[in-house]
């Protein structure tokens, strides 16, 4: 933060991966809270520091959380079906009770919130493959080829003076 306050950034940029147990807060006598209990000192937290992004003068974009396949795995599955790769496709879920990010977010003027779950789950499905790329490369990180697909979407959440020509 001190960083983006010296060097004044026209855009910043931040996501934050909710799933799983990894975001809890330790208090000062070491002990760590449960996930549900640190959710809102993790939210008064990222909203704090989005605040101080904002005071810089740039353009805030918060990125949400995707949706996790069911296995970290996902190269097996389309070994498995490579002639029916649709049947590794999954459910879009995410856990909202944990979206700290999106409250935080919400809570700070002048910060966009950008939700992918639309683009890379059409219809509450996750595929695997999209015309002739594959999206995920593990249970959460998008391929990089796939993720060049997502410019325009990534494009449209920055202010137009922003995105370059």
């Amino acid at each position: 933060l001190r960083r983006l306050v010296r060097e004044r950034p026209d855009l910043v940029v931040v996501s934050n991966g909710m799933l799983g147990d990894r975001y809890r807060v330790r208090l000062s006598d070491g002990r760590r809270l449960s996930r549900r209990a640190s959710q809102p000192k993790l939210e008064a937290g990222l909203a704090r520091s989005l605040r101080r992004m904002r005071a810089t003068g740039a353009a805030v974009v918060v990125i949400r959380d995707m949706a996790k396949a069911p296995s970290y795995d996902t190269g097996a599955c389309l070994r498995r079906h490579r002639d029916a790769v649709d049947r590794c496709a999954f459910r879009a879920t995410r856990p909202e009770g944990l979206a700290f990010d999106a409250r935080a977010a919400e809570r700070v003027d002048g910060v966009t919130l950008a939700d992918p779950l639309p683009v890379l789950c059409p219809d509450g499905r996750c595929p695997m493959v999209a015309g002739d790329v594959i999206v995920y490369r593990n249970g959460y990180h998008l391929s990089a080829t796939y993720a060049e697909t997502l410019a325009p979407w990534i494009a449209s959440h920055v202010p137009p003076a922003l995105v370059g020509g």
